[in-house]
């Protein structure tokens, strides 16, 4: 498969990438753990291995509310969202 880097997101890119920020702010943990059952999910992360981070950020976070910087989508189909949690919290 050649990668088009130029290309516009897909509509299954989007979606999943509006469903994970969606969830991120709600904290809603249950529906990014059983993201298999979104319906663009197979297409986003055919394997586990690069969403499983994103569960370990939020098991250790406490229930805090994320800030989103990049909410971009490069070559179709990889979002560079990034979150940070716990940016507010004093150490």
């Amino acid at each position: 498969m050649k990668i088009n880097f130029l290309a516009k997101p897909y509509t299954w890119a989007l979606d999943f990438d509006r469903f994970v920020k969606r969830k991120l702010e709600s904290r809603d943990d249950a529906a990014l753990i059983d993201y298999t059952k979104q319906r663009s999910a197979s297409s986003a992360h055919p394997t586990y291995d690069h969403y499983l981070p994103l569960l370990y950020v939020i098991g250790a976070s406490e229930n805090e509310t994320p800030q989103f910087l990049n909410g971009s989508i490069f070559a179709g189909s990889i979002s560079m969202r990034c979150a940070v949690i716990g940016a507010n919290r004093r150490l």
